[in-house]
């Protein structure tokens, strides 16, 4: 029982990796150049992600939407396009770019609540 275990642990541990990983490219090659290394945002107007209420204060449901579908802040001069400007990405793609981000930028962790 044990063994089984450790090696359900391990391929979820491997998942995530993967997961990490590929977030992580996908935020270099399309979010990079507005939100900068550290997700504080280069530009005025773009939100700093590890704000206490910035995009990464969202459930991750939906942080997920607005990836996807982008976002257009009242009054905000820039918007983020969908899919970073990319159609096309995937939803697995997608889904990678929240495990990275919070696992890069998320400095004000949020506290379960049993919501997505």
């Amino acid at each position: 029982m044990r063994t089984v275990l450790v090696g359900v642990l391990a391929a979820a541990a491997a998942v995530v990796a993967q997961a990490q990983e590929r977030g992580g490219a996908i935020y270099a090659q399309h979010c990079l150049a507005c939100h900068g290394g550290d997700g504080t945002g280069m530009t005025p107007g773009v939100p700093d992600l590890s704000a206490p209420s910035g995009g990464l204060a969202k459930s991750d449901r939906l942080l997920l939407r607005s990836l996807i579908d982008g976002i257009q802040k009242p009054g905000a001069p820039l918007g983020m396009p969908p899919k970073g400007g990319n159609p096309a990405l995937t939803d697995a793609d997608m889904r990678a770019v929240p495990v990275f981000l919070r696992r890069e930028f998320d400095t004000h962790p949020r506290q379960p609540t049993g919501a997505p």
